[in-house]
């Protein structure tokens, strides 16, 4: 029985130590294999860790090299586009260039053409100014040595053929003339004419004194044409013969006030034509009377010098009416049609026609440009 218990004593012990023997030896397999298992595991997981990274880095790679390729594409597009965009700018700019210089090339022809042109005028303006300026040289035109001849036959008239006046008679004919116009106590035929003459210096007055003033600066007209409502053509023949004819360059803005406002008016010239009117009437309306017409004969050639020296001084400023009026009328048909050269023909009944005819010339000749 104790052998038997010992038996079970020592096969319980052998069974436990086996046990554990097992166990221990199971365990350290278990150990081995687990860290045999585990450094598998840890090789395997640092292996997928080393794949993963490498995948990761590959794909890294990839992302990079995708990226890096994309950014030269993009560097490729933005430099394209940059070349593009510098060679429109340098297009652009040389376009722009180009037309500026063409624009500064056509300003420039262009200043240059009106600088040549403003230089031109002044010239042309100054060789005017220094040709007005200069004396006229009379001596070489025709007409004017014809009206200096008349000058000289009237002043010869006044000295040597005109009767001399006995006593006060031409005082008191002025007197007569003044204190009672028009009423008889006077010949009507040379009050007619005595009154003409005042007529006829206004008309000379409006055809002359526009082309004065600056124009005219060694010769002034309204000196002559002031003077020549006392002496007639003695005061205005001067002038006439030296004066410098003024065509262009005359503007209505450009003239005093009474001469704008009076000698240019059209009222002005219809009352010298009304004026002259009434002298034509109330000469003709006498001329077939026979005792008025000796008694003007008798006047002129026996007993008045102021009778005989006024018919002539009438007749003399009716003859070298033409000249004044032309010049006039060109002076007024420049501005307005230079081209064409029958506009400047005087109708030949304003000067044909004594006193009444250059009135209605004053009542319709064309006005100044302003």
């Amino acid at each position: 029985m104790i052998f038997f218990v010992k038996f079970l004593f020592c096969f319980f012990r052998f069974f436990l130590q086996f046990t554990f023997a097992l166990i221990f030896h199971s365990s350290e397999k278990m150990t081995t294999t687990t860290t045999l298992l585990v450094s598998r595991a840890m090789r395997g997981t640092t292996k997928t860790t080393s794949k993963l990274s490498r995948n990761n880095n590959n794909i890294n790679n990839n992302r990079k090299i995708r990226c890096g390729f994309a950014m030269t594409i993009q560097k490729k597009k933005k430099m394209e586009e940059g070349k593009r965009n510098v060679f429109f700018a340098t297009t652009t700019t040389t376009m722009v260039t180009m037309k500026d210089k063409r624009l500064v090339v056509v300003t420039r022809a262009h200043n240059t053409n009106t600088n040549n042109n403003n230089n031109k005028e002044e010239e042309e303006e100054e060789e005017e100014e220094e040709e007005q300026q200069k004396l006229y040289k009379f001596w070489e035109d025709s007409e004017r040595l014809a009206i200096l001849g008349l000058w000289f036959a009237l002043l010869a008239v006044a000295t040597f053929v005109s009767p001399k006046t006995v006593g006060s008679f031409d005082a008191d004919l002025i007197t007569r003339l003044v204190s009672s116009p028009f009423q008889g106590q006077v010949n009507p035929l040379f009050e007619s004419l005595f009154n003409s003459l005042g007529v006829v210096p206004m008309v000379y007055a409006c055809l002359l004194v526009p082309g004065g003033g600056e124009k005219q600066p060694k010769l002034q007209p309204k000196f002559f044409v002031g003077a020549s409502f006392a002496l007639g053509f003695f005061a205005l023949g001067p002038y006439l013969i030296a004066r410098t004819p003024v065509i262009n360059g005359v503007k209505k803005s450009d003239l005093g006030f009474v001469t704008k406002n009076i000698l240019e008016s059209k009222i002005n010239a219809l009352l010298l034509t009304a004026f002259s009117g009434f002298l034509y009437f109330w000469a003709f309306s006498h001329v077939f009377d026979a005792a008025v017409v000796s008694e003007f004969v008798t006047l002129l050639t026996k007993q008045s010098t102021l009778a005989c020296v006024s018919t002539c001084d009438l007749i003399v400023l009716s003859l070298v009416m033409k000249t004044a009026i032309q010049e006039d009328l060109q002076r007024r048909s420049s501005s307005l049609s230079s081209s064409s050269s029958s506009s400047s023909d005087v109708n030949p009944l304003f000067y044909l026609l004594p006193v009444l005819g250059p009135s209605l010339y004053l009542l319709t000749r064309p006005e100044l440009e302003e």
